[in-house]
């Protein structure tokens, strides 16, 4: 049956030993109490440390936490100008080009020629209707 001892007990130990002259014991008592004291005081360290660590990587998580919310609103927020965008696009195409058959759309490429052609129309008809008048 294994017995345990607290530095306290080894400390009081090794003082009987020391009476009895059995100055080795003594001495091994004394050096086992120290380590038992010194074990007991780094794992309080360690706790501490734990802790201090524990807190630290829970203000890490946090930080990424609101870091990720703000990519994530970015995302969204792009998302919702992308599809204003492809909205404007559709309607340009369609009022440039024409309505597209069904389950069709049209091809937004060329969209920026065919507007400069229908502007220098409009302005050749313009110059046209001010000669006419």
């Amino acid at each position: 049956m294994d017995a345990t001892y607290t530095a306290e007990q080894l400390r009081e130990d090794a003082h009987r030993a020391d009476g009895i002259g059995t100055m080795a014991d003594g001495d091994q008592l004394r050096a086992h109490a120290d380590a038992l004291e010194e074990n007991a005081r780094l794992r309080a360290e360690l706790g501490k440390f734990s802790d201090r660590n524990g807190y630290a990587l829970r203000q890490r998580a946090e930080s990424a936490e609101a870091e990720l919310a703000k990519l994530r609103t970015a995302a969204n927020d792009d998302d919702a100008l992308r599809e204003r965008m492809a909205n404007i696009l559709t309607r340009t195409a369609a009022a440039l080009k024409g309505e597209p058959g069904p389950l069709t759309l049209h091809d937004w490429s060329g969209l920026p020629e065919i507007a400069e052609r229908a502007a220098s129309d409009l302005a050749k008809l313009r110059q046209h209707a001010e000669a006419m008048a």
